[in-house]
């Protein structure tokens, strides 16, 4: 679920699309994209990627820099 949450545009268009009776799962349980409680986890959590990746690589930019 991470992984394609680092590609927002489709994470959202996963989420958005709902498919009939389509689970999604990652390490700490099983989410319905189709229940409003789901998409609200799946959005936070995708949010959260996104954030993990951006500071990852800003990291490694300032690395490069310094050295």
């Amino acid at each position: 679920m991470t992984r394609l949450a680092r590609n927002c545009s489709d994470w959202y268009r996963c989420l958005i699309s709902r498919p009939a009776r389509c689970l999604i799962a990652d390490r700490d349980g099983v989410y319905d994209p189709g229940s409003a409680n789901g998409r609200l986890l799946l959005g936070l959590k995708g949010t959260i990627s996104e954030l993990e990746l951006h500071t990852i690589r800003s990291r490694l930019t300032r690395g490069l820099l310094a050295g």
